[in-house]
């Protein structure tokens, strides 16, 4: 399995035209299965996680209209902090934490 983790920083003044660019982007991504989070300690921060099970997919995802889509939003309305592709061989699901 493969996540596609990118963190934004988005410019103070920026942050409602952003939302309102990630509503969009929710529209345009219907279908795929994607989280955005907003850092509790830094409103400013947002998280784009995307779980992939292969490189293919993940490599057209990340040519696609809707990937330019939100990485041309946080680049014009703040930066992208980090951008990163997690492997991982194995995922154990933690079965008691779940209700």
């Amino acid at each position: 399995m493969l996540t596609l983790r990118v963190l934004t920083k988005i410019d103070p003044e920026k942050r409602l035209e952003f939302l309102q660019a990630m509503r969009t982007f929710r529209q345009l991504s219907k279908g795929d299965k994607h989280s955005l989070y907003n850092s509790v300690d830094e409103e400013d921060l947002y998280c784009l996680l995307m779980d992939w099970d292969g490189q293919k997919q993940l490599d057209e995802y990340l040519g696609s209209s809707r990937f330019q889509f939100f990485s041309g939003a946080a680049s014009v309305l703040g930066r992208i902090v980090n951008a990163e592709i997690i492997t991982a061989g194995e995922v154990t699901p933690i079965p008691n934490l779940m209700s």
